[in-house]
């Protein structure tokens, strides 16, 4: 096989390893986003239940 031909193919081996490594950095990161925004809803919604809650007890003492 010629040089030119062999250093092609190792150029198209390390392209691919590159789109391989950025594919998986890419859904790690947006799987730790969505997770994330999980949290942070789940955390907003808990908050507006116990002020929700808060609130009913101190108009029933009232």
């Amino acid at each position: 096989m010629p040089p030119f031909l062999q250093r092609l193919q190792q150029a198209t081996k390390m392209v691919s390893r590159r789109k391989v490594l950025l594919l998986v950095l890419g859904c790690g990161t947006l799987s730790l986003l969505i997770h994330q925004g999980a949290q942070l809803s789940w955390a907003v919604e808990k908050k507006q239940e116990s002020d929700s809650k808060s609130e009913k007890t101190s108009r029933v003492y009232l």
